[in-house]
């Protein structure tokens, strides 16, 4: 609320801002005087003058006394029209910003005029803005400060924060144009300090607040700035840095009592100890950004994979059903033609009767026509012609013959389980296996079927880089894990001179050394070049038979904790494993080279015999 007042404006006061209270806090505020503060700024040229001058208001404070105790006296019929005020208070707001650069905030504060004689008869004390503003000993002059008080007025009501987009709504109140478009997001749209009705289109951006915002923010840093370097509580120079606290000390702080037993070191040192380490974190982060880099390079690789996989697969996929496809539709019209032609058979059978029947039942016509024609004549020529007429009659006594049986298509014979019937056709041209190649595990060296049921060494093949790749050596496992039950496979060497086939555990950071055995979770059984035996992969390494194997049945226990291998064409045992596995085991298989040929030999799963056994429920 802005009181009339010529008189002070022609002084050379800018603002003048009295704050009352309620009607019922009159007498109370009269009794403690209202603390208005009336600044008497001069232009920051005047220096020392504004100083001096400001003596001369004491004695026109006395006629303002009196003008106040009237104001007070006005306030009842004031108070309601504060709201209309306010308008000139935002239209007074754009001198105190512009007083405040060129004051540089140095404002002799007077007590209040209600003080009376008090401030008459007493020298003025300085005002807690004077004090701010006062220069630290041994310092050139400070920066001033800002009152709390005057900073909480530049705080948004609902963050908190100094205003950003400062808006106003028609009640009077103002608020971050964000904070107050999020608060209604949630909620009606008023005030949320007032509760009075508002919308968007009464949001008015303040900018006279919008800019003392700005302005008091950048000289709150640069007074932050300019002091950071002198202790706030003794305004010496920092000299020491404490170890335990790791704050800034002076030479006062440093025998002071919250820094007893302290390790001090100079600022100097203790900066060049921490950029140091600063220097070696941020060769760290630069090493560790490599780092990510690398594996933000794996993905992509990782991912271009994936879209050639996936198109290659879809190919894959499509051939292979277009295959159960051809086969459907070469079952499909097989049947449809054995349908056809017993079709054709039995109507081709079918309209033969029928005409056989047909020239039977004409000539029998044709006979019943002679004798009716034979009743017409007379009784001597009939009896003359009754001799021939009768063997005539008995070339037609013959009866029809009745209808076969299997004239009807044997409707059971097509449709009866015709599903099951194509499924065990299927059978044959289908080849399982108990488990396929996991190709994402196979080393740069190896080269696995489209089928994913043999592999072969080759050269080496860069391939993207995955965690389940071995690459130490040209190993690969099997896509199926076993935890329970019984299991087992044969694998076809197929002339291989170095191989290795057994069981692995899951990847657990194993496969990318070389050194695989029972001790880091791989049983298997190997035999390597001009060797003459087969061995185990446990600590001794056990011979387990003498000379090569072509085909080796692998048998997994894993309830028994038992795996075992024989000589798939002699009916052999090889050696047998006992061990607790821990978990899910994979097959494992390793192929070498095959010296002194140039041709690949390859490993290969051994197909399923697949039989279908036929029971009834019970």
């Amino acid at each position: 609320m802005v009181f009339p007042g010529e008189k002070l404006h022609s002084q050379g006061a800018k603002i003048a801002f009295p704050r009352e209270k309620s009607h019922s806090q009159g007498k109370k505020l009269h009794s403690q005087g209202a603390k208005i503060a009336f600044p008497r700024e001069k232009l920051h040229s005047q220096g020392q003058k504004s100083h001096s001058q400001g003596k001369n208001c004491i004695p026109k404070g006395k006629n303002l006394i009196a003008k106040g105790k009237n104001h007070i006296a006005k306030g009842k019929i004031a108070l309601p029209w504060a709201k209309l005020a306010l308008p000139r208070a935002k239209m007074a707001l754009p001198r105190a910003k512009t007083a405040l650069p060129r004051a540089k905030m140095s404002f002799p504060r007077e007590k209040s005029h209600f003080q009376g004689q008090k401030s008459h008869s007493q020298p003025r004390p300085r005002s807690e803005m004077e004090t701010e503003a006062e220069p630290c000993p041994g310092s050139s002059a400070a920066a001033p400060s800002v009152r709390p008080g005057f900073k909480e007025e530049l705080l948004c009501p609902i963050c908190y924060e100094p205003f950003r987009e400062a808006v106003t709504l028609p009640c009077g109140h103002n608020f971050c144009k964000g904070c107050i478009s999020r608060s209604w997001e949630q909620q009606r749209r008023a005030c949320p300090l007032c509760k009075e009705s508002s919308s968007l289109e009464d949001l008015r951006v303040n900018h006279t607040l919008k800019n003392l915002v700005e302005l008091i923010l950048k000289e709150e840093g640069q007074r932050q700035s300019g002091g950071a370097a002198r202790c706030p509580l003794h305004g010496e120079e920092h000299k020491f840095f404490c170890m335990e606290e790791k704050e800034l000390a002076c030479f006062a702080c440093q025998s002071s009592k919250q820094h007893e037993g302290h390790k001090m070191r100079t600022v100097q040192e203790a900066a060049a100890d921490f950029r140091a380490k600063l220097a070696n974190m941020e060769s760290s982060l630069r090493d560790k950004a490599k780092d990510f880099g690398t594996v933000r390079r794996s993905y992509e690789s990782i991912s271009r994979h994936n879209e050639v996989e996936s198109e290659r697969l879809e190919r894959q996929v499509k051939w292979e059903f277009e295959k159960l496809h051809k086969f459907l539709w070469d079952e499909e019209q097989a049947l449809l033609a054995q349908i056809r032609e017993e079709t054709g058979q039995k109507q081709d059978l079918i309209h033969g009767k029928m005409g056989q029947l047909a020239e039977a039942s004409q000539a029998l016509l044709n006979e019943a026509a002679h004798l009716q024609a034979d009743l017409k004549q007379d009784d001597v020529t009939f009896l003359m012609t009754h001799k021939n007429r009768k063997r005539r009659i008995a070339c037609t006594a013959e009866e029809p013959e009745a209808v076969p049986l299997g004239m009807l298509l044997d409707v059971a014979k097509y449709l009866g389980s015709l599903q099951y019937n194509v499924w065990k056709k299927m059978l044959d041209t289908i080849t399982a296996v108990p488990f396929c190649l996991d190709p994402n595990s196979a080393a740069g060296w190896l080269s696995v079927s489209e089928d994913l049921s043999s592999v072969s060494i080759c050269n080496y093949r860069t391939s993207v880089e995955n965690p389940e790749r071995f690459t130490s050596a040209p190993c690969i496992l099997g896509s199926r894990g076993f935890s329970e039950g019984f299991h087992t496979w044969e694998v076809d060497l197929g002339g291989l001179t170095s191989w290795r086939v057994g069981v692995s555990r899951p990847y657990k950071n194993s496969h990318w050394s070389f050194h695989h055995d029972s001790r880091t979770g791989f049983w298997y059984i190997y035999h390597l070049h001009s060797k003459d035996e087969c061995r185990a992969s446990n600590a001794l390494r056990s011979e387990a038979a003498q000379g090569n194997v072509r085909r080796i049945r692998v048998e997994l226990d894993c309830t028994e904790g038992e795996l075992s291998f024989y000589d798939a064409d002699l009916q052999r045992h090889i050696y047998t494993f006992h061990e607790k596995f821990g978990g899910a085991v994979f097959p494992y298989f390793y192929v070498g080279n095959s010296q002194g040929s140039a041709e690949a030999k390859t490993l290969r799963i051994c197909p399923l015999r697949v039989r279908v056994l036929e029971d009834v429920p019970t």
